[in-house]
């Protein structure tokens, strides 16, 4: 999130001295990342050593720590994985509020930036890892294990069927009548993500460990030129095609195209994609971010007008030229070329 929660640098601090036993000299919040019950700050301890401390509100999912951990304990350095506590805990609670303690990677994320040719054929490379590794029967008995059904599904459903109510809220008001402009195509949104779900379910394909979240914005480069793969909150058991959505087909984001898609499977090997999963995945990933960006802008989430704000240009962005709707369409297997070759674009028939 871009806005600061209502933690105190006092209380974080005494938080990190009584489970890491870290003496904070200083702690800086962080305005990035997009999910919407997460903070991010940078601790600097008294011994000059840099932290990077995520803050989560709510439950949190105890595996998606565990599973880095477990593979950064297999070797595979890529993975940033979570500090132990004194105590030989992942996180502890502070509040409503999860603290999950990290080191600081000196870097950027390669989102804007791209990365060279050999650290895609890395990141192949090591997701072939991921996804072939063999988890513990503990550890694989605690995973979520992938339903087809994208988060805000039934957020969007309620909207699309009973409109969005506008309010005094210049937010909300704005929303409702973007909402109105875009009925029938998110119409076609829900309808797809549901039968693309359903063909899933009925014929589910293999399951392996994905890290479910893997776009550029969680690929971090080191000054010394070292990939990381950051953010492992959505870890699922699901099939191949839910991380490789993003590094094929265009994938979602920034920095991926044909040449970076051939130096990744170089690294992964080739591979058998079905398409109608990948469609599934992309849907869901609309209405993901359809249903996310509009609760921001209702004021359901945590934020103020600079948070809706974002939320607003985002929203706009995921209906836009190159945005995951477009994604969505362009890799529905219903969605067959012409007799003139050209893609039948669903828009001209909603």
């Amino acid at each position: 999130m871009i806005e600061r929660p209502d933690l105190s640098d006092a209380a974080i601090g005494a938080a990190l001295r009584r489970h890491y036993n870290i003496a904070v000299r200083d702690i800086e919040f962080l305005p990035i990342g997009n999910d919407s019950n997460a903070w991010a700050f940078r601790v600097q301890a008294e011994d000059d050593i840099p932290y990077f401390l995520k803050v989560r509100r709510g439950a949190i999912n105890t595996p998606s720590l565990a599973v880095p951990h477990h593979l950064h304990a297999q070797g595979i350095e890529q993975v940033v994985a979570p500090l132990l506590s004194g105590s030989g805990q992942l996180w502890h609670r502070l509040d409503e509020f999860g603290l999950i303690l990290y080191p600081f990677i000196e870097g950027h994320s390669v989102i804007h930036t791209g990365m060279a040719d050999d650290h895609w054929v890395e990141l192949g490379s090591v997701l072939k890892r991921i996804h072939t590794g063999a988890l513990t029967p503990a550890l694989a008995g605690q995973l979520q294990r992938e339903t087809f059904a994208p988060k805000w599904l039934d957020f969007v459903r309620q909207w699309q069927t009973q409109g969005v109510q506008a309010s005094q809220d210049p937010f909300a008001r704005e929303l409702a009548s973007f909402w109105q402009q875009k009925r029938a195509e998110i119409g076609y949104l829900l309808a797809r993500t549901d039968a693309l779900a359903r063909a899933q379910l009925d014929s589910p394909p293999p399951f392996v460990l994905c890290h479910a979240d893997i776009h550029t914005a969680n690929l971090l480069l080191d000054a010394e030129d070292r990939l990381h793969i950051v953010d492992w909150d959505e870890t699922v058991l699901a099939p191949k095609e839910r991380d490789l959505m993003f590094v094929t087909g265009r994938g979602i984001g920034f920095s991926v195209g044909p040449k970076e898609e051939s130096l990744f499977l170089r690294g992964y090997g080739e591979t058998a994609l079905d398409a109608g999963t990948l469609a599934c995945y992309r849907y869901g990933w609309a209405i993901e971010e359809i249903g996310d960006y509009s609760a921001r802008l209702l004021g359901l989430l945590d934020g103020g007008d600079e948070t809706k704000q974002a939320a607003r240009h985002f929203l706009a962005q995921v209906f836009g030229p190159g945005g995951v709707v477009e994604l969505a369409y362009r890799s529905d297997p219903a969605n067959q070329p012409s007799a003139t070759g050209n893609l039948q674009h669903p828009r001209s028939f909603i």
